[in-house]
């Protein structure tokens, strides 16, 4: 049990477990009693349901108990905001990677289709790692795509504008930050 708070000076969390150790010199019942534990300065915490938030951008800290009259302490929280990284933990979370769906946008836009329709007449071998390598990012390994895409980048098939919608739809569709970067 580590619902306790005990007094003089304030110790908390508190356990039976602690209590015991800390007075090794004296015998306490299996379960002791509320009264048995004031006589130790100790007080059971009544638990207190967590408040509302909203987990995208708050989250809720366990803060020291409030005594509510001599006695009798309740659980308290106090909600704070999430740091830059919790936030990007709890979207990553809750917003999955859409690599399907980055997929088929890539293969539906025209633009793209005209850069492997190029790759495909001066470097077929580029366009089919392009191709292949859309599917195994599709499977959570981007390093194909992104050499065949940095090659294209380098001998000129790879537009300002085309970079910057391939770019664009990667964050529309959720995708990790490392592939987005990768695409420049």
């Amino acid at each position: 049990m580590s619902d306790l708070i005990r007094l003089d000076p304030i110790r908390w969390p508190y356990s039976l477990g602690q209590l015991r150790q800390d007075e090794p010199s004296r015998s306490f019942s299996f379960a002791p009693g509320d009264a048995e534990l004031a006589e130790y300065g100790c007080y059971r915490v009544l638990p207190l349901e967590k408040p509302e938030y909203d987990p995208a951008t708050h989250k809720a800290v366990e803060v020291q108990p409030a005594e509510t009259v001599v006695g009798r302490w309740v659980q308290q929280w106090e909600i704070v905001e999430l740091t830059e990284a919790e936030r990007e933990a709890y979207y990553r979370a809750t917003h999955p990677p859409r690599w399907l769906e980055f997929g088929e946008t890539v293969q539906s836009d025209p633009a793209i289709n005209a850069l492997l329709a190029v790759a495909l007449q001066q470097a077929p071998a580029l366009a089919m790692a392009l191709s292949v390598g859309l599917g195994k990012a599709a499977d959570g390994d981007s390093r194909v795509f992104l050499q065949a895409w940095t090659t294209a980048r380098a001998a000129g098939l790879v537009s300002e504008e085309l970079a910057a919608t391939l770019h664009a739809a990667a964050v529309a569709h959720d995708l990790p930050a490392e592939f987005v970067e990768g695409l420049g």
